[in-house]
């Protein structure tokens, strides 16, 4: 599973969403690569973001913006992900 997290250094929901998604993420096991969409414009718009931050899990939009620790877990389980720890 690749798991994409579209972000600005500047957006205080993308700092604030942060701790909570390396947290999941870890207890899946999942790697996780961060993409600065200031410095990635057009992978950014390639992937179809308009706002930060954005969870894209094996190429597809899986979350935006405002999302809870909750409907982050749903969205990888759906996928297959296994908690681990």
């Amino acid at each position: 599973m690749k798991v994409e997290i579209y972000h600005s250094p500047r957006c205080p929901d993308c700092i604030r969403a942060k701790p909570i998604l390396e947290r999941v993420l870890a207890q899946y096991n999942l790697e996780f690569e961060y993409v600065n969409v200031i410095e990635n414009r057009d992978r950014a718009k390639e992937a179809g973001i308009l706002r930060v931050p954005t969870v894209v899990i094996d190429g597809k939009i899986a979350l935006v913006e405002h999302f809870s620790e909750t409907e982050l877990r749903k969205e990888i389980e759906s996928r297959g992900a296994k908690f681990i720890s």
